[in-house]
């Protein structure tokens, strides 16, 4: 009786408060949450996608996704992320060669992004270099993010290099958006900038090319702004010059990149 009163409350509440007939969907209907978890930890792609269809009617156009789901439900998604960033790297280098369903990294990390929660920073430097959403979504969590992406860009042992390159452009959207962050942090990012541009070079002992990760590391100079990077940026001048030439400049890599950065450099007094 108390259960058929729970619910009917709920069900007027929701026609005045959407919200409201959300949480009633999610909260109330334990047997659909469990379906849902059970579907994101299968590892079947078709069951992990329609569980994430299923949660998209939630989050989209709702600001209170993350408290309307239980907290199986987000681990269970942050989880199905970590899952398919794996095999993208698996299949990156070269490690996996079955191609999983388009799209579905895509839709898992909105689904992470929707969570708005700091325990899903990582998750989100992961795909940096996918595009905007992922950094905008990391930008919204303001200064915290700033010791996990130093931390993370540091890392190139484990993580690759358009990894790398994603954090980077992350740290430089930040500076753009946030502007200079504390002096002991703002140093930490220099550091990074002038590991990227000259000792990363030797680690990295690719073919004649600039890495991912060391453009990344050029245009977060350019906004550091300071004389002793711009130094450091020169050298590519060069290097790509001779990239040019040899017909190296790929995937939509602008071939004046390192010109026009010197060009728009704005030095600062540091």
């Amino acid at each position: 009786m108390k259960h058929t009163l729970l619910i009917f409350i709920f069900t007027v509440l929701g026609n005045i408060f959407p919200n409201l007939a959300l949480a009633q969907n999610l909260v109330l209907d334990l047997k659909s949450q469990m379906a849902i978890v059970m579907d994101l930890e299968s590892n079947d792609p078709h069951r992990v996608s329609a569980a994430v269809e299923k949660l998209s009617d939630f989050y989209n156009d709702n600001s209170l996704f993350s408290s309307q789901i239980s907290p199986q439900i987000s681990l269970a998604i942050m989880l199905a992320l970590e899952n398919e960033i794996e095999i993208y790297r698996e299949i990156m280098r070269g490690d996996r060669q079955k191609s999983r369903m388009h799209g579905l990294l895509f839709n898992i990390a909105d689904a992470v992004i929707a969570l708005k929660d700091p325990a899903t920073i990582s998750l989100l430097l992961d795909l940096a270099h996918y595009g905007n959403k992922p950094v905008d979504a990391l930008l919204e969590f303001g200064p915290q993010v700033i010791p996990i992406a130093i931390e993370y860009a540091m890392d190139y042992q484990n993580n690759m290099d358009l990894e790398i390159s994603g954090s980077l452009h992350f740290l430089e959207k930040y500076l753009v958006k946030w502007g200079q962050p504390i002096p002991s942090l703002r140093i930490q990012i220099k550091n990074i900038a002038f590991f990227y541009l000259n000792d990363y070079l030797e680690y990295y002992n690719g073919e004649l090319q600039i890495p991912s990760a060391t453009r990344s590391a050029i245009n977060l100079a350019s906004v550091l702004g300071d004389a002793d990077l711009k130094e450091s940026v020169k050298k590519f001048i060069v290097i790509e010059e001779r990239m040019v030439q040899d017909d190296r400049i790929y995937g939509g890599n602008r071939p004046n990149f390192v010109e026009e950065v010197l060009d728009n450099w704005q030095e600062t007094s540091r």
